[in-house]
């Protein structure tokens, strides 16, 4: 509507729209649970890409919120894993030739993950999860500090591979459990990143106390 406005002309430039106003309600188209979110987020995104390139103005300039929005967007659909990482790979060669400055963020992979680890196929999920946060865990030595993973991380990663039942998943659950906490004991602000990884590790327990319960 805004745009509708501005394309009236004189009177109206108040009404430009601008990347403040497109993450605003990409954001929101996101988070709404709506059919086809993502595909209408994703065309907003790709009139915001459009509109700078072809007169390079910063106010369409699409930042790392605006992909992240994508990806929150397609969280839900069959598909929305390989969506999120296909985005994260993406962020990555826009930076690395110097488009947008989108580096991914532990926000960015984290929508990625979450995505993933609500997939129906347990194995790959794990494994992809793994493979992001391994990832993150190269770009955060390297110096990119954004891309440190958290509580919130290490919960889902330990989640999936728990979905797993299996002893591979429960071994590699395990490690990342030990991991984490070695980082709370070497970081005490990493302290603050604990009830994620609790959380989950409660609900665990709890389902499987329950199995037993309810077994022969």
């Amino acid at each position: 509507r805004n745009e509708e406005w501005y394309n009236r002309g004189e009177g109206y430039e108040h009404c430009r729209p601008h990347a403040i106003l497109y993450n605003a309600v990409m954001d929101a188209i996101a988070r709404s649970g709506i059919p086809g979110a993502g595909q209408r987020v994703e065309k907003l995104l790709e009139e915001m890409e459009d509109m700078y390139q072809a007169g390079a103005d910063e106010a369409f300039k699409p930042s790392r919120r605006s992909l992240n929005a994508v990806m929150l967007a397609y969280r839900s659909e069959v598909d929305g894993g390989a969506k999120a990482e296909y985005i994260l790979k993406r962020m990555e060669e826009l930076s690395a030739v110097g488009v947008y400055d989108v580096m991914p963020d532990v926000v960015a992979f984290n929508t990625a993950i979450g995505a993933i680890v609500r997939s129906d196929d347990a194995v790959n999920a794990a494994n992809r999860s793994q493979a992001l946060l391994d990832r993150m865990d190269e770009l955060y030595a390297s110096g990119h500090h954004l891309a440190r993973p958290n509580g919130l991380t290490y919960a889902m990663c330990i989640e999936a591979w728990l979905k797993q039942q299996d002893e591979v998943g429960q071994k590699m659950a395990r490690q990342l459990l030990e991991k984490f906490f070695s980082m709370v004991d070497d970081n005490e602000d990493v302290f603050l990143e604990t009830a994620p990884v609790l959380n989950v590790m409660r609900a665990y327990r709890q389902e499987e106390d329950g199995v037993r319960e309810g077994g022969p």
